[in-house]
C-alpha cells in the first residue's frame, strides 16, 4: 500500500515536470520569434543614412537583401455605386428589338458590331430593305428582312439610315404611329439636324391631334467608316423627350463598334467633319507615307506596315499623355535642334500642311449631297 502511494506520487511529479518543460520550451521559442520580428521591423525603421535616399523632404528607404518588403497600399479609390452600375450596363445584354430603315453599308456595319459583341442577337435585328440584294444580305447574316413600315411597330429602337431628303419624308410618314413609350428613333442620316427631326414629328403629331409631349424620343447619331472593324468613332445627341436610360442604351450599343461620345447638337457638324471625314485624311496620309518609303527603297508591304503601325502607336501614345500634355508639346518632344524631324516639319509647313488640313475639315462641314443614295 505504501509502495503504491509512492509510485503514484512519483508519476504525478514526473507529469508535472513534463508539462512545465513543454511550457518553458514554447515560451522560449515564441520569444525568439517575436524578437526576430521586432529586430527586422526596427532595422527597417531605423537605418543609418547610408541605407536611405532622400526624395524631396521624405526619406525613402531602399530594400536590402533579406529584408522583407513592406506591404503596398492601394491608393486607387473604389468605383462609386453609380459608376459601377454604368460599367455593368456597358457589358450586359441589350434585350431590345432593333430595326434599320435602309440597309446600307453603315447599317450593316453597326448591326455587325452589335451582334459580334453578343449584346444583341441576330434574330433581334430587322432590316427594312428595298432591293433583293440587300434582302439576301440581311438574311445571310441572320437578320429579319421586311418591306413595310407597319412591320416595324414592335421594334424598340429604329435606326433611320437613308438620304437627307428621304429622312424627312420618312419621318412624316410614320410620325403618327411613333409611340414614345417604346419607340426610340435614331437618325444616322447626314445633313438632317436633330432639331429638324423633332420639329417634323411635332408638326405631324399636332396635325393628327396626337399628344406631342413624351413622343419625341429622337436621337441623332453620326458614326464613321471604321465602325465596320470595331474601331469607329461615333457622336450622338439626344432629343427633348429622351431619358437618361436612352443615352446609356445608345452608348452601350455604339461601344460595340468603337468609342462613342455624347455631345450637344451644336457640335455635331464639326464633329462629323472631323471624325466622319477624318479617316479619309488619315488614309491619304498613310498612302503618302507609304509612297515616301517606297521612293527611298522600302518594299511596299514594309512601307505600308510601318506607316500604319507608326500612326497607331503615335495615337496610342497621344491618348496616354492627353491628360498631361498637349499634342503640340508631344510634337516638340520629338524634335532635336538641327535634326531630321524639324527639317521635315519645316518642309510640311512650307507647303501649308496645317492650313490645308484645317481648310479640308471646314469644307467637310458642308452638308452632304442630298441625292446621295445610302441604301
Amino acid at each position: 500500500m505504501c509502495c503504491g502511494t509512492i509510485l503514484s506520487q512519483t508519476l504525478s511529479l514526473m507529469l508535472t515536470l513534463v508539462r512545465w518543460y513543454i511550457s518553458h520550451v514554447r515560451t522560449t521559442v515564441n520569444r525568439h520569434l517575436w524578437g526576430n520580428a521586432k529586430r527586422l521591423r526596427g532595422e527597417r525603421r531605423f537605418r543609418s543614412p547610408s541605407h536611405r535616399s532622400v526624395v524631396g523632404s521624405k526619406a525613402v528607404y531602399k530594400k536590402e537583401p533579406g529584408c522583407p518588403s513592406p506591404p503596398r497600399k492601394c491608393c486607387a479609390p473604389a468605383a462609386s455605386k453609380h459608376r459601377q452600375q454604368d460599367e455593368n450596363r456597358m457589358t450586359e445584354r441589350i434585350r431590345k428589338k432593333i430595326a434599320f430603315i435602309g440597309a446600307g453599308t453603315m447599317a450593316f456595319a453597326l448591326a455587325k458590331g452589335f451582334t459580334s459583341s453578343k449584346r444583341v442577337l441576330p434574330s433581334e435585328i430587322t432590316m427594312l430593305v428595298r432591293n433583293e440584294a440587300a434582302r439576301n444580305h440581311a438574311i445571310e447574316n441572320g437578320y429579319l428582312a421586311v418591306h413595310t413600315l407597319e412591320e416595324l411597330d414592335p421594334m424598340d429602337i429604329i435606326f433611320i439610315s437613308v438620304t437627307a431628303t428621304e429622312a424627312l419624308d420618312l419621318v412624316r410618314s410614320f410620325a403618327p404611329v411613333i409611340d414614345g413609350s417604346h419607340h426610340l428613333i435614331i437618325s444616322i442620316s447626314i445633313g438632317v439636324s436633330l432639331s429638324k427631326l423633332v420639329e417634323t414629328v411635332t408638326e405631324e403629331k399636332e396635325k393628327h391631334g396626337q399628344k406631342v409631349e413624351g413622343n419625341r424620343r429622337i436621337a441623332r447619331l453620326l458614326p464613321n467608316v471604321a465602325c465596320q472593324s470595331g474601331h469607329g468613332v461615333s457622336v450622338f445627341c439626344l432629343g427633348p423627350d429622351c431619358s437618361h436610360d436612352d443615352g446609356h442604351t445608345i452608348m452601350n450599343l455604339l461601344t460595340t463598334c468603337g468609342v462613342c461620345y455624347r455631345i450637344e447638337e451644336r457640335y455635331m457638324d464639326a464633329s462629323a467633319a472631323l471624325a466622319g471625314s477624318g479617316p479619309a485624311f488619315v488614309f491619304m496620309l498613310l498612302d503618302a507615307l507609304s509612297d515616301a518609303g517606297v521612293k527611298n527603297g522600302l518594299p511596299r508591304v514594309v512601307a505600308s506596315s510601318l506607316a500604319i503601325d507608326m500612326v497607331k502607336g503615335s495615337a496610342g501614345f497621344a491618348r496616354a499623355k492627353q491628360s498631361v500634355k498637349t499634342l503640340g508639346e508631344l510634337k516638340e518632344e520629338t524634335i532635336l535642334p538641327g535634326g531630321a524631324t524639324i527639317t521635315g516639319l519645316t518642309e510640311l509647313d512650307r507647303h501649308g500642311f496645317v492650313n490645308s488640313v484645317i481648310q479640308a475639315v471646314e469644307q467637310c462641314m458642308i452638308p452632304a449631297d442630298p441625292d446621295t443614295n445610302l441604301l
